[in-house]
């Protein structure tokens, strides 16, 4: 395991709450291919949050880290389960605030793609996004922040999806015109 430099919540307040679309870019590129390598092996998250760790490249603190020094990690496989084997645990385990609409109300009817849910929150919110955080995770619409680039607003607007079978996969994201 590797010994990180902070996490991506703290480094979107320290940037004033919310990041430039080059910073979603890069990050959103690094966690889609850590969660598709995660898929790859048949495993669903469960609980991707904005505590997505970040390491330096290079020493120094995040507060003055260039942009492309930062590599967002994805940790706490706590909760990670098999898929489709979703079952053998409650699926309201994980961050309520996060919890895609399907796995609300303890239904076990859920794939990969509600992690794709979660990233689109955790993007969300590197947009300035929070109000999701005071309905407790019960929001399904989002009003996606000017600052994104047409590209992002669709991008975000497939990866919150309410119905899962319109929702991205990661292969998807990984595809999707944003990241030309």
């Amino acid at each position: 395991m590797e010994l990180c430099d902070g996490n991506l919540a703290k480094y979107i307040q320290m940037k004033g709450g919310q990041l430039s679309n080059e910073a979603v870019k890069r990050f959103l590129l690094q966690m889609s291919y850590g969660l598709k390598y995660i898929h790859d092996k048949g495993y669903i998250h469960r609980d991707l949050k904005p505590n997505i760790l970040l390491k330096l490249q290079s020493g120094g603190s995040l507060q003055t880290a260039q942009l492309e020094d930062i590599v967002a990690k994805i940790g706490d496989l706590g909760l990670i389960t098999k898929s489709p084997d979703a079952n053998i645990v409650p699926s309201s385990i994980g961050y309520v605030d996060f919890m895609a609409p399907e796995r609300r109300g303890g239904s076990h009817n859920y794939d990969s793609r509600s992690d794709i849910w979660c990233l689109g929150l955790i993007v969300y919110e590197c947009l300035g996004g929070k109000e999701h955080r005071s309905t407790r995770g019960r929001q399904d619409k989002f009003n996606i922040p000017r600052q994104a680039s047409p590209e992002l607003k669709d991008l975000l607007g497939n990866m919150l999806a309410v119905n899962p079978e319109y929702r991205f996969s990661v292969n998807q994201v990984l595809q999707h015109e944003f990241f030309n």
